[in-house]
């Protein structure tokens, strides 16, 4: 479990690497209000491709927009240990939730999305 508030862009940096290397130690990945933006978004959605642990991603507060919503939805076919995603206070808009709902028709390991606060409808 990693609590990260506040990080450095290199300790959010060695984050990401530890999912895309898989680290089995890693299940439980907090990176709320860290100013991702779509850039970090995408990073995450290519490590979580090959990535088998991490079961819950907290996102909160990231300035997320749809093109960070659309990553993250694309891994979401790929990805079976991710069961619980927040993505509270961004601005994925109607067109991120739109993707991430398409991507729950073909995922059946994610029980809880978060998207309060994003400027839905």
């Amino acid at each position: 479990n990693i609590d990260a508030m506040p990080l450095l862009k290199s300790e959010c940096d060695e984050i990401i690497g530890r999912i895309a290397a898989n680290d089995p130690t890693l299940i439980e990945v907090n990176l709320y209000e860290q100013s991702l933006g779509d850039d970090g978004a995408v990073r995450i959605a290519k490590a979580l491709r090959v990535n088998t642990h991490v079961t819950h991603l907290d996102l909160d507060g990231n300035n997320i927009g749809p093109d960070g919503a659309t990553a993250l939805a694309g891994v979401l076919s790929d990805n079976s240990a991710l069961n619980a995603i927040d993505l509270d206070g961004n601005s994925i808009g109607d067109s991120g939730a739109t993707a991430l709902a398409d991507a729950l028709r073909t995922n059946s390991a994610l029980i809880e999305i978060d998207l309060s606060d994003n400027g839905i409808g």
